[in-house]
């Protein structure tokens, strides 16, 4: 397998060609403040973890996901997950 030598600079550059492209996420967070729903998303959560298991996940980040699974006709099945 060939590892490529990446140069100092080369993720920084990345980003920037993305930056000048528009980049939709970032449009997407200057138009909508997810901030807003968190209290709302938060009461909605039964996590059922008071008997052990992992904490669940943040409840912004979860409602960020599912607006763009929406916005881009994602989804998630079990074919895909395989």
């Amino acid at each position: 397998m060939l590892i490529k030598n990446f140069d100092l600079f080369e993720l920084q550059n990345r980003i920037q060609k993305i930056e000048n492209l528009g980049d939709p996420l970032k449009k997407l967070q200057e138009l909508i403040d997810f901030e807003n729903y968190r209290e709302e998303l938060e009461s909605m959560n039964r996590n059922g973890t008071e008997k052990g298991g992992c904490p669940p996940y943040d409840a912004v980040l979860m409602f960020k996901i599912i607006v763009l699974q929406k916005l881009y006709n994602l989804s998630i099945t079990k074919r895909s997950i395989k």
